[in-house]
């Protein structure tokens, strides 16, 4: 399971205990922010594990390094 930088719910919050956190497994917004040794990351396998949750609907990445969003 990978672990976003920020998550956003709408209704009840479901979570489920993952090797001892707390996880929410419902969110509909995912945030990362991303530095250059972790752009490829975010941008490739975490967006693809993301897009299997199927309550998400909205993946922001924000690049720490610049002023830049994607959506």
């Amino acid at each position: 399971y990978r672990y976003p930088d920020a998550s956003a719910v709408c209704g009840k919050p479901l979570f489920e205990n993952i090797q001892g956190i707390d996880v929410l497994v419902n969110p509909v917004l995912l945030v990362e922010i991303i530095s250059p040794t972790s752009e490829k990351r975010d941008l490739e396998k975490k967006l693809e594990i993301y897009q299997a949750i199927p309550s998400v609907k909205e993946y922001l990445v924000i690049y720490s390094t610049k002023r830049q969003v994607i959506q």
